[in-house]
């Protein structure tokens, strides 16, 4: 017998993930649960189905208030991870009450700089970092959550000049965490299509 507590989350088609989290502090501290999906006609007594071991991500979010946030926010909160804090210079972000009304959200960078270093010394570190703020600042924030030791999640352009890049590599290999872009149009019927078209044109063909 598994010492835990036990807790219940309908799913949206039907059916229930029932989580079980682990008692012991090492467990806890990395957020460790095992979860079971139960069919909508299963008595919740019996017939439970393994469904797959589950660590909940920890995330922050930078550029709450911005036009792709909310999209950001329903990733987090569809794929069950959660939002501890965010952070918008613009204070017009009710959407997150929708998601994450317990995030601790923040309108001066200073201060959700202090409270995210806290986090990193404490069992609810932030794991990763969803950049949604405007793109010349985009650097910038890359370069903050890898040194919180978070992966990141950003929009493009990852940065404005080329060269920059390099500079993100090297952050990124010293801080030992990951940047993860979003290309949401590379499978775009009409990108696909000028791919096909390129790579089936001449090999010195110059395109601009």
């Amino acid at each position: 017998m598994i010492n835990c507590g036990a807790f219940r989350h309908a799913r949206p088609g039907g059916g229930y993930n029932i989580y079980f989290l682990p008692k012991d502090t090492a467990s806890k501290s990395k957020y460790l649960f095992y979860r079971y999906y139960v069919p909508k006609e299963t008595k919740l007594k019996t017939n439970f189905k393994p469904f797959k071991r589950y660590i909940l991500k920890n995330f922050a979010l930078i550029g709450a208030a911005g036009f792709i946030a909310p999209r950001h926010m329903k990733a987090i909160k569809d794929t069950e991870n959660q939002l501890l804090a965010a952070f918008d210079k613009f204070d017009s972000v009710g959407i997150m009450d929708s998601y994450f009304p317990k995030a601790d959200f923040f309108t001066e960078f200073e201060r959700f700089d202090r409270y995210v270093e806290k986090l990193k010394r404490s069992e609810n570190k932030i794991d990763l970092v969803s950049v949604c703020s405007p793109n010349y600042l985009h650097d910038a924030h890359i370069r903050f959550g890898l040194r919180l030791g978070a992966d990141i999640i950003c929009e493009k352009p990852l940065v404005l000049n080329p060269w920059n890049i390099d500079g993100l590599k090297l952050v990124e290999e010293e801080s030992g965490a990951r940047i993860f872009n979003i290309l949401q149009l590379r499978l775009h019927p009409a990108i696909i299509a000028l791919k096909k078209k390129v790579d089936q044109g001449p090999k010195d063909k110059i395109y601009d």
